[in-house]
């Protein structure tokens, strides 16, 4: 009985407490429903400042969770701005950006289309071009370059001075094909530091305006440059692989070499491993060039030991292959990647991709593989020219000249002349041809199109010997 009594008293001492703390629960949460009742109902009412107060404090909050990654709390908070506030163009652009870091590009652009033309709703001007800047950058990211110009257009004439607003509408003009307004767009601002907000933002132009250059063959004035960006970043590695490119296109391989010694076996001094990965791949080109087999071979071992996560990478991988004979490594390499084409950004990467296929089975010595991979190729694009050069070549094999060309005189003018190699391909391919026919005249007038310029085919050195020969 004592201990049935004893029992007893426990347990309605533990039911008053459980009482007590159901009690002060229940008026917590009550008092929390008020609060926010309240809160709504002052929204509403909209006492003076109450409202903006909650969507500053709500933009901190997202700021903070920005920084730190935190993606989706972000979205959310500036989500209850626009709950409070539908149409505010400050919460939309940047819900827009963070879609975008999200990796929501589609999302992003829709946001922004249906405010970048209503600069009213704005608060600032500043505001507003931030919102244009990113609404320019997500465009260029779709490949609506046409589209990116006209917004960057906009910018320029509401903010002229801007240095990297320049650099964006050269960068576009290239992405268009226009490399030359390109160049004439950086021309104007290269000189002027003092026009760009950041030191960084100013080197960045000039590694744009350098490798612009380069693709005009203007290398004399891009190595001026490069020196200039070597004076300010003596430690960049890129800068170091720049300069040894343009000792290369200067035909001096031994100092090309020398600079690229100084810092390859030094990762650290590159940002990416990207950036490494491209300058080793560039060293062991100049390697095997200057026919240093073993050398090659010792940082061919290196880039095998990486994981080569971008097709490109193993395209250049499979190249290196196949020209030191090692024909089936390089098929191999390829075949790995050939069948997922969606894992390609653009069918000009996969076709450039199946190119070098084909471009392996000529050198192993089977060139009618060759010929129905780059066949397949002009199915589906017949205005894909570098296909229609390497198929000159399997003709040339066969001593089909005058298929040759009836390929090559059918390629449009415009498009030769717009890619430097191929101007030099194709012309060194008919004067050839033109040779091997006893054109002479012919063979001349195709041969002083390149070389006039200063330009060499690597794989047709002896055209020069033989119309020397027959002088």
């Amino acid at each position: 009985m004592r201990e049935s009594s004893c029992w007893t008293r426990f347990y309605k001492k533990y039911l008053m407490e459980l009482k007590k703390k159901l009690l002060i629960l229940s008026l917590t949460a009550g008092f929390l429903i008020l609060a926010a009742i309240y809160f709504r109902h002052s929204l509403r009412r909209r006492p003076p400042g109450i409202e903006e107060m909650w969507k500053e404090q709500l933009y901190v909050l997202a700021g903070r969770s920005y920084e730190s990654g935190e993606y989706e709390d972000a979205a959310e908070l500036i989500q209850e701005i626009l709950r409070i506030d539908p149409q505010n163009r400050r919460a939309l652009s940047e819900l827009a950006r963070i879609s975008a870091l999200k990796g929501e590009t589609g999302r992003a652009l829709s946001i922004l289309e249906d405010i970048v033309d209503d600069e009213a709703g704005f608060e600032t001007q500043e505001e507003y071009l931030y919102t244009l800047y990113d609404y320019v950058h997500l465009l260029i990211e779709e490949d609506r370059v046409k589209e990116a110009g006209q917004y960057l257009e906009l910018i320029v004439s509401r903010d002229p001075d801007e240095g990297w607003v320049f650099r964006e509408l050269a960068r576009i003009s290239a992405l268009k094909g226009d490399s030359r307004r390109a160049i004439s767009i950086l021309e104007d601002i290269v000189d002027d530091e003092d026009g760009f907000e950041t030191e960084e933002d100013y080197l960045h132009t000039l590694h744009d305006y350098i490798h612009l250059l380069l693709e005009e063959d203007r290398v004399k004035e891009a190595g001026q440059y490069l020196e200039l960006i070597l004076d300010r970043d003596p430690e960049e590695g890129w800068v170091f692989r720049l300069l040894a490119r343009i000792s290369a296109l200067k035909r001096e391989s031994g100092r090309a070499l020398s600079i690229l010694e100084d810092i390859i076996d030094d990762e650290e001094r590159f940002e990416t491993e990207e950036e490494y990965l491209h300058t080793l791949f560039e060293f062991i080109d100049l390697l095997m060039r200057e026919e240093k087999n073993e050398e090659a071979e010792k940082y061919l071992e290196v880039i095998e030991t990486r994981e080569l996560n971008q097709y490109w990478m193993r395209r250049r991988l499979a190249n290196i292959y196949s020209r030191g004979g090692c024909h089936d490594r390089a098929l191999s390499v390829l075949e790995e990647i050939i069948d997922d084409e969606d894992g390609f950004e653009t069918w000009e990467e996969y076709s450039w991709t199946l190119r070098e296929y084909a471009a392996v089975y000529y050198r192993k010595g089977d060139p009618e593989e060759a010929e129905k991979i780059l066949n397949s190729i002009l199915e589906r694009d017949p205005r894909s020219y570098w296909s229609l050069f390497h198929l000159s070549r399997i003709k040339y094999l066969r001593g089909e000249l005058e298929k040759i060309k009836e390929i090559l005189l059918g390629i449009p003018d415009y498009a030769i002349e717009e890619d430097k190699n191929l101007f030099i391909y194709v012309n060194a391919m008919l004067a050839q041809v033109y040779l091997d026919m006893e054109e002479r005249e012919k063979a001349l007038e195709y041969f002083e199109k390149y070389y006039s310029k200063g330009l060499d085919c690597p794989f047709l050195e002896n055209i020069k010997d033989q119309l020397h020969n027959e002088k």
